[in-house]
This record gives C-alpha cells, sequence and structure tokens, in this order.
C-alpha cells in the first residue's frame, strides 16, 4: 500500500483534499465507514456544505492531536509548571531592572544609547528606535508580571493543567501516547466507530483505524508504519 507520501505537508491543517485521501485510505480497509465524507453527486449547496463541513471537522480534530503530542510537556509536566513560573519571575525582575538602569539619572545612559539606534535600516525601511525598545521593555516587564498572576490564579504555577487527570494517565504518558490517544478521538468522531488495531496472520497491524493514522502521518510529512501505531 502506497499512503499519500507524496502529498506532505510538513505543518499546518490537512485541507480539503487531503482529507479526502484519508477518508478513501479508511474506506479501503472498511467501505461502510467514512460516507459523510464522500463528494455529492449532486450540485446541491447543502450537501456540499455538509460534507465541507464534515473534512473540516475531522482535519481540526486531527490538528487537536498533533497540539497534544506538541505540547505534552506543558500540559503535564509539574516540573516544568514550576520553572515556566519562576522563569517568568526572572523576565519581571531583569526587565525591571534593566529599565531602572537605563533611566538611572546618575548614570546618563539613554542619550548615549539612543544616539546607537538608527532610524532606518540600509534600505530606509523604518526599525525600532530606542523609546520604542524602551516601551516595550516596560511592556514586557508588565506582561511577566500579568501572566505569572494569571497562573497563580489557575493553580498552574506549579502543576501542570494534564498532570492529575487520572482517566487519561495512561494516553498522555508519552507525547507518542497522546498523540495516538488524539487520533484515536479523531476517528472515533469523524467515522463513528471507536478506533480498533486488527492483526494479520502475520502480526502485522492493520484495520481502518491504523490505516487511517498511517495516512494522515504521511500527509503530514511524518509517515508512521503500522507497527509505531
Amino acid at each position: 500500500m502506497q499512503p499519500s507520501g507524496t502529498h506532505t505537508r510538513p505543518s499546518g491543517i490537512l485541507d480539503f483534499q487531503a482529507i479526502g485521501r484519508v477518508v478513501d485510505q479508511v474506506r479501503q480497509a472498511d467501505t461502510s465507514l467514512g460516507a459523510a465524507f464522500a463528494l455529492p453527486a449532486t450540485d446541491d449547496p447543502e450537501a456540499w456544505n455538509r460534507v465541507r463541513n464534515a473534512r473540516s471537522d475531522l482535519a481540526g480534530s486531527i490538528a487537536w492531536a498533533y497540539t497534544r503530542r506538541e505540547v505534552h510537556a506543558d500540559w503535564t509536566s509539574d516540573s516544568r509548571a514550576k520553572r515556566r513560573y519562576e522563569a517568568l519571575g526572572r523576565v519581571h525582575r531583569m526587565s525591571r531592572e534593566l529599565v531602572a538602569i537605563i533611566h538611572d539619572d546618575q548614570l546618563p545612559l539613554s542619550l548615549s544609547l539612543a544616539s546607537c539606534f538608527p532610524a532606518t535600516d540600509e534600505h530606509g525601511f523604518h526599525v525600532v528606535d530606542f523609546s520604542q525598545l524602551m516601551v516595550g521593555l516596560e511592556q514586557l516587564q508588565n506582561a511577566a508580571d500579568h501572566e505569572r498572576a494569571r497562573l497563580k490564579r489557575a493553580d498552574l504555577h506549579e502543576i501542570a493543567p494534564l498532570s492529575h487527570i487520572e482517566d487519561e494517565t495512561a494516553s498522555l504518558a508519552t507525547p507518542g501516547n497522546s498523540f495516538i490517544s488524539g487520533m484515536g478521538k479523531a476517528f472515533e468522531k469523524g467515522f463513528g466507530r471507536p478506533p480498533s488495531i486488527k492483526f494479520t496472520n502475520e502480526r502485522e497491524p492493520a484495520g481502518p483505524f491504523v490505516r487511517f493514522v498511517e495516512c494522515v502521518t504521511g500527509e503530514m510529512g511524518e509517515p508512521m508504519s503500522p507497527d509505531g501505531i
């Protein structure tokens, strides 16, 4: 079998045609699946809108599975949550100290530093000048402070959002597990059937869900073999 490996997309959401190719692969494994994604045989706008919406929903669910994988540590690692909160504190302190040093009347730095900032680059385009930089530093200080306060209010300054959700512990154990769990949810939502993995006589993973993951990852430029699913 040749999944759509020639139609790679390094990132982003799968488009209308790509979802169609994914569905075609799933239907090769089970022709009873995917009727909602089939192209209408008429020009009825409502029929075409239903198909577009169905494919768009499936693409969104797939994108969410990739998001689960990419932000896995942010959602599940308490140590990263603590480091992030502490890092925001350092950003706040360092930007505040930097602004204070530059504005110190005993150290006339503003004029000498400002003279080193050209108004335009070599092509004549406007670039950030010294005053804008100082405003940015003050905004950075405030932003770090506000983000720390938000995390504190949400009780996320020491605990990751999903680190203690017991019913998803196994599915969130690793980025790979989180991804496959997300793909399983996308498959069930899109095709109306819980994901399952069958095995051939040679003990190779097979079935509609395996074909689904294999084709999606191929479309996204990160092909996954059945053995890795």
